[in-house]
């Protein structure tokens, strides 16, 4: 299994385990490496595990903004609206809600 692979692997562990901490540094080394592919399924994910972690919100919004150029999937709109709910930023929340249709 190569690194980035395994890197991967760990992330949706920790996830799952509910280490939001250590998945957001997982997936923020990833998201240094990535190509345009990628970037879109790492920054959705880092959204859904922002939206566990709201206080880290603003850190995966500029590092997601720096990276750029990918296609923001239904998911990632879904991700972002939960971060947005948390957050109580109603309006916006129900803006990104309506992208992932």
């Amino acid at each position: 299994m190569d690194a980035t692979r395994e890197r991967n692997l760990m992330a949706q562990v920790t996830y799952k385990l509910q280490d939001y901490k250590t998945t957001l540094q997982v997936y923020t080394d990833l998201l240094k490496e990535a190509d345009e592919d990628e970037t879109g399924d790492i920054a959705t994910n880092m959204l859904a595990c922002a939206s566990n972690m709201v206080d880290e919100f603003q850190n995966v919004d500029s590092m997601i903004t720096a990276k750029g150029g990918f296609e923001k999937t239904y998911e990632y709109w879904f991700n972002l609206s939960m971060v947005q709910m948390h957050l109580s930023l109603y309006t916006e929340s129900m803006n990104s809600l309506m992208h992932s249709f």
